[in-house]
C-alpha cells in the first residue's frame, strides 16, 4: 500500500513523531512518503524517506518569505506572536495558527502532491473484510 504521512516542517514534530510511523510502515513493506514543507527536505533525505514537498507550508524560519501570510496567522515575519495573538485564550491562538489560511494552503498543496504520488486512500465506510 502507498501511504502519505504529513506533519509540520519542524524537527521536533516530524522526526520523533512521524518518522517512527514511517519506518514501521516501510518495514511492513509499504511505500511511504512524508508530505511537509521544504524546510525538512534535507532531513527526510537523510532519513531515506520520499518527500512530497508542500511549498506553502512554511517552517518558523521561513515566515519572512511571506510576511503577509505570517501576519494573517498572528505572527511576525520572524515567527514571534503579534500582540493580537498574545492575549487570546490558548484554544483560539491554536486555531489561528493551525487552521484558517494555513490549513487551506496546506490542504491544497497536499491534494496536489497526493494526486501526483497517488497514495492508496479509502474514505467513508471502511471496506469489509473477506474471509
Amino acid at each position: 500500500m502507498r501511504v502519505v504521512l504529513t506533519g509540520l516542517p519542524v524537527y521536533p514534530h516530524l522526526v520523533p513523531m512521524v518518522m517512527p510511523v514511517a519506518r514501521v510502515l516501510a518495514a511492513a513493506g509499504h511505500d511511504v512518503a512524508v508530505a511537509t514543507g521544504l524546510a525538512m527536505a534535507e532531513e527526510l533525505e537523510r532519513q531515506g524517506v520520499t518527500h512530497l514537498p508542500l511549498p506553502r507550508m512554511l517552517g518558523p524560519g521561513q515566515l519572512g518569505s511571506d510576511p503577509e501570510f505570517a501576519r494573517s496567522i498572528g505572527l511576525s515575519p520572524e515567527g514571534v506572536p503579534l500582540p493580537p495573538l498574545e492575549p487570546l485564550p490558548p484554544g483560539e491562538a491554536f486555531g489561528r495558527l493551525f487552521a484558517g489560511l494555513g490549513a487551506v494552503r496546506t490542504a491544497e498543496d497536499l491534494l496536489a502532491a497526493a494526486a501526483d504520488w497517488r497514495p492508496d486512500a479509502r474514505m467513508g465506510t471502511p471496506p469489509t473484510h473477506r474471509r
